[in-house]
């Protein structure tokens, strides 16, 4: 059953009993309530008057407070809150024998708790009054007062329960009182009505219906039922509005692309064949990029990494010494530095050999990403140069790219911003409201995806990347067996291709398969004479391709 929009009930905490000496087990302890009674004085203007009753005994014990919530939704609003103990009101405070009430403004519920005395195998009776405004709702055929008489949850027995219901003598009843939830006796009199239950059993529902004729009570409905009323017209106009202006801002993202599209015909050709040889001499790092939108990664300074190896300029080889929480760890050896380097290999250098002192002789591979967040740009910043160098970059795709990227990040500020604003106004405008600020998320999260998309790469960046995509396309079937007539003396050559792709270890492990496949003469294992070496040089391409 949906809940009914009435105030909650009384709920009650029990705190660990107390343990009287050192190794003393806890006294066992238990409550009931013998009676759950409510009285509801109905005023003309359609608020409550509520005084609650609650007889509890407690067996063991000792039980040192008991709460209520008062949800105030579908009110308009709870005052005068008054709670006594055994026939004595209670100040307001913390401390034993005081009442602590809290009451946000916007917060639902306010909170009662009763601060006792430790307490032990006795019966106390609780009371609590208080006036709820705007109770009585509007219907199409009555004045309708609705109300959960007991806890949605309540985990103890209740002897018996008596909700009695008085009423303005000019209010005339349209219908007869009925339960909506849960069952009990019904008597009318004269501007009254009771409802008994008894034997409840834990969590048992009591909801109670009186309608009355329509005007009798009020002529007006409340102010929360009226704030519903036009929250419930304004959603769809909030909806359809979000969908129209977000319908037209991205209308509006596809156009400005669409006039700013270029096409070129031949590149589709070259991506769709697999060429078996780089389809010209740039370095591996330069041409992994470009299949990349050209943002270096760290695959392609892996690429150069290997492709320096492989023209002797470093070396690696398994180091002795292991960890406890490292298998294996291998070291990088700088052999040579040509003065013929390019840009992005000497940045590499620096990335991985740079300290204060001047570059190194040998570094680990398990603390290059030490090295590697702090001078990525070294390397990173390089690469892009001679990508834009080599006239692959077209700066109004350049631009473009950014204004997306721009729009989108106005668009996520922005629409968080209409959020956090419409949940301030939410009790006013309704949840519809949230439609608005969702619609230029979405605008935002668009543009951001097509900034994404949108290649920076010029005409002739397009058609070279679409050519080394091929080559990539290749080198991905050759991971996967692919290949049939597979060359043994590519495994060396393309292996800095393979890496700046991200295959290195699948282009490890493959070879690994197959036989008469020598290890690079750059790489030393501590593999025995006569003892495979590409276990470690798998190991290695593993590490490699995780260390940053």
């Amino acid at each position: 059953m949906c809940r009914q929009p009435t105030i909650s009930t009384i709920t009650i905490i029990i705190i660990t009993g107390l343990i009287f000496s050192l190794g003393m087990a806890p006294i066992p302890k238990a409550y009931s309530a013998e009676r759950f009674d409510v009285e509801i004085a109905i005023q003309s203007d359609g608020s409550l008057l509520v005084t609650e009753t609650v007889v509890f005994r407690f067996e063991g014990g000792p039980f040192t407070y008991v709460f209520r919530d008062l949800p105030d939704d579908h009110t308009d609003g709870i005052t005068s809150i008054s709670a006594s103990m055994d026939g004595q009101v209670l100040p307001p405070g913390t401390k034993a024998g005081q009442v602590e009430i809290v009451k946000v403004k916007g917060v639902s519920p306010v909170k009662v708790k009763w601060h006792l005395q430790p307490t032990l195998d006795s019966t106390h009776t609780f009371a609590l009054t208080y006036r709820a405004l705007g109770v009585i709702r509007q219907e199409n055929e009555a004045d309708a007062l609705y109300w959960q008489a007991l806890p949605d949850d309540y985990d103890y027995t209740i002897g018996s329960s008596t909700v009695k219901v008085t009423y303005p003598k000019e209010a005339t009843l349209a219908n007869a009182p009925f339960v909506q939830a849960g069952e009990a006796q019904i008597e009318t009199d004269d501007a009254q009505i009771v409802f008994t239950a008894r034997d409840l059993e834990k969590n048992d529902p009591l909801v109670i219906a009186v309608r009355f004729a329509p005007g009798s009570l009020i002529s007006a409905p409340p102010q929360w039922q009226a704030r519903q009323v036009e929250q419930t017209r304004l959603a769809p106009i909030f909806m359809v509005t979000a969908l129209a202006l977000t319908t037209l801002c991205l209308a509006g993202l596809f156009i400005f692309l669409a006039r700013h599209q270029r096409t070129t015909p031949s590149a589709a050709s070259y991506s769709s064949s697999k060429p078996t040889s780089p389809p010209n001499d740039w370095p591996p790092a330069l041409a992994a990029a470009l299949t990349n939108n050209a943002s270096p990664s760290w695959p392609h300074a892996l690429a150069t990494l290997f492709d320096l190896a492989r023209r002797g300029i470093i070396t690696i080889e398994q180091a002795a010494e292991r960890k406890w929480y490292r298998s294996q760890d291998f070291i990088i050896q700088l052999r040579a530095q040509p003065a013929d380097l390019r840009p992005h290999e000497r940045g590499l250098l620096e990335l991985i050999f740079g300290s204060k002192a001047g570059l190194r002789d040998s570094v680990k591979l398990s603390e290059i990403a030490r090295n590697a967040s702090a001078r990525w740009k070294t390397f990173s910043d390089s690469l892009k140069q001679e990508i834009e160098k080599a006239n692959l970059i077209d700066p109004e795709r350049l631009k473009l790219k950014q204004s997306f990227l721009v729009i989108g990040v106005i668009g996520l500020v922005v629409g968080i911003a209409g959020f956090l604003v419409c949940a301030s106004l939410i009790e006013t405008l309704g949840g519809g409201s949230m439609f608005m600020p969702m619609g230029v998320v979405v605008v935002g999260l668009v543009a951001l995806g097509l900034s994404a998309a949108i290649s920076r790469l010029s005409e002739a960046g397009e058609l070279e990347a679409a050519r080394w995509k091929g080559f990539r396309a290749y080198l991905q079937d050759v991971t996967r067996g692919r290949e049939p007539a597979m060359r043994l003396d590519i495994f060396e050559a393309y292996l800095p291709y393979a890496a700046g792709y991200g295959l290195t270890e699948k282009w490890a492990r493959f070879f690994q398969q197959q036989e008469g496949v020598e290890i690079p003469t750059w790489f030393h294992s501590l593999a025995a004479a006569g003892e495979d070496g590409m276990a470690a040089f798998v190991a290695m391409a593993h590490a490699s391709d995780v260390t940053a």
